[in-house]
């Protein structure tokens, strides 16, 4: 299979948010359609601060990943993080994570993008091997925490 990747445009809003949809209803986040829409429009819009992509056939994505842009010296300049990655449940399995995992690693690289960060829940263990077959190491214990303003 090889999983292809397409930078989300304004035109991409509807497909993307039912594929939100999916997520936020999956693991039930408290977040309305549209604070969701609210949120990734910018992307969209060619915000420099991140990028919505859809996965696989552009006009039957079976998935997309938001990934926004940052800056830390530990990284040696920009890095990026993958704020929600999510493939349609029907097709789990298949090796498209993996594949989108080493896609956006070639992309991301080739724009200056020094490291690529995520978050992995302690209990999810197949997803921390799918992570770490992708190349992702936990970094010297570290667990991200957060502040929300």
């Amino acid at each position: 299979m090889n999983t292809a990747l397409h930078l989300c445009t304004p035109d991409d809003a509807s497909v993307l948010g039912d594929l939100m949809s999916r997520l936020a209803q999956e693991f039930a986040f408290e977040q309305t359609s549209d604070d969701r829409a609210s949120a990734a429009a910018p992307l969209l819009d060619g915000c420099p601060y991140g990028m919505a992509y859809l996965m696989g056939p552009k006009r039957a994505p079976v998935g997309y990943c938001i990934v926004t842009l940052g800056w830390a010296i530990q990284d040696g300049g920009q890095n990026a993080t993958i704020d929600e990655l999510y493939i349609r449940d029907t097709i789990r399995g298949r090796g498209i994570a993996g594949e989108t995992l080493q896609a956006l690693s070639v992309t991301l690289k080739a724009a200056g993008v020094a490291a690529i960060h995520l978050d992995v829940k302690d209990n999810a263990a197949s997803l921390q091997r799918l992570y770490e077959k992708a190349g992702f190491k936990s970094r010297n214990g570290q667990t991200r925490m957060t502040r929300v303003l």
